[in-house]
């Protein structure tokens, strides 16, 4: 697909803007008592998106990249390495996503809420700047070996 890593990109800067969205509405339902509806929403929302983006790179960039670098030992370990990171980042933040759709009922959630999604920021935000370095690249080169644009 000529236009999957542009497609990817897009996707982060969505999840990004949602990721943002959310912390803003959780700072604000902590400093007034209020509402965290919007956080819960945006949660749900989220997860739809991160949930779609995941499956697009599992099937699209992880089985090209697997088929495309058979004979490139160093570039099919750092490609596994990837997948395997982010099926274990992933999880963790669906698993939070999903425990906290509640959050407006429950103090204890609200009170813990943005600790740990400031460190879900962080792990994203990195990945995510990882992925566009080094394994969007590797596509790039893959699908460019074929006599494709990948951009």
């Amino acid at each position: 697909d000529p236009l999957l890593i542009q497609h990817l990109k897009d996707d982060h800067r969505v999840l990004l803007g949602q990721y943002g969205d959310i912390k803003a509405a959780a700072a604000k339902a902590i400093a007034t008592q209020g509402d965290w509806k919007a956080v819960e929403t945006g949660l749900v929302q989220l997860r739809r998106k991160l949930t779609d983006h995941l499956m697009t790179e599992t099937i699209k960039l992880y089985v090209y990249l697997q088929l495309s670098l058979v004979g490139d030992r160093e570039k099919s370990k750092v490609m596994r390495s990837f997948s395997s990171e982010m099926a274990g980042i992933g999880k963790v933040a669906l698993d939070f996503i999903d425990k906290n759709r509640d959050v407006g009922l429950h103090l204890d959630k609200q009170e813990a809420f943005l600790d740990t999604w400031n460190e879900i920021g962080k792990v994203l935000g990195d990945r995510i700047a990882r992925e566009e370095k080094t394994l969007y690249p590797m596509y790039d080169a893959a699908h460019n070996e074929q006599g494709v644009s990948a951009r």
